[in-house]
């Protein structure tokens, strides 16, 4: 897969090959869109959201090796690494690093994976 940077104020993601919305900041995701893949949060980055069941058997033996070995959880850097390894090379990862303003700067990464070859109905 291929990582697409991006420096976003928001985390609304829509599919570039269905048009629909993937993400909306005051509606969550919208894991029905046949683009839609996987979303790792920075906060829960060990409890990712699935579309895809062989994304997900992938990521759960990806865990259980990366702990089994490290004996620690994976940081964002290794799981960057399992993304970008998994073998399809038509699917994109948006990393979205956005920034809120809270009780101050508060940055969040959301990396959402997308299918680019999903025929839009």
């Amino acid at each position: 897969m291929q990582l697409l940077d991006l420096k976003l104020q928001h985390h609304n993601l829509y599919s570039p090959v269905t048009g629909e919305p993937i993400s909306k900041e005051n509606e969550g995701l919208f894991e029905t869109n046949p683009s839609f893949k996987g979303f790792w949060h920075h906060e829960n980055m060990l409890d990712p959201i699935f579309n895809d069941s062989d994304l997900e058997v992938a990521w759960n033996d990806f865990l259980e090796d990366f702990e089994a070995k490290h004996q620690d959880t994976p940081d964002e850097e290794a799981i960057e690494q399992f993304l970008i390894s998994y073998p399809e090379p038509n699917w994109v990862i948006y990393k979205n690093n956005y920034q809120e303003v809270e009780d101050g700067v508060v940055t969040s990464v959301i990396w959402t994976v997308v299918d680019l070859n999903t025929i839009s109905k």
